[in-house]
């Protein structure tokens, strides 16, 4: 995420945000269109192979194992 965001100031900002606080959902919009535009990843439809789970329901769950 860090390299997506050319701003550096913000760049630490949104990383800070989304990844030391729960509630990584508040941040979704931002997220997945900032990863789908600039990186190419959609995190709300890509999974990694011989996962029934999306990526972005991956990462909430260890979001929340991680609290």
């Amino acid at each position: 995420m860090f390299g997506l965001v050319h701003t550096e100031d913000l760049a630490t900002f949104v990383t800070e945000l989304t990844t030391k606080y729960s509630g990584m959902d508040r941040f979704k919009k931002l997220l997945t269109a900032i990863l789908t535009e600039f990186g190419g990843v959609d995190l709300m439809a890509y999974k990694r192979p011989d996962s029934p789970k999306t990526l972005w329901q991956e990462i909430g769950e260890i979001q929340k194992a991680r609290l």
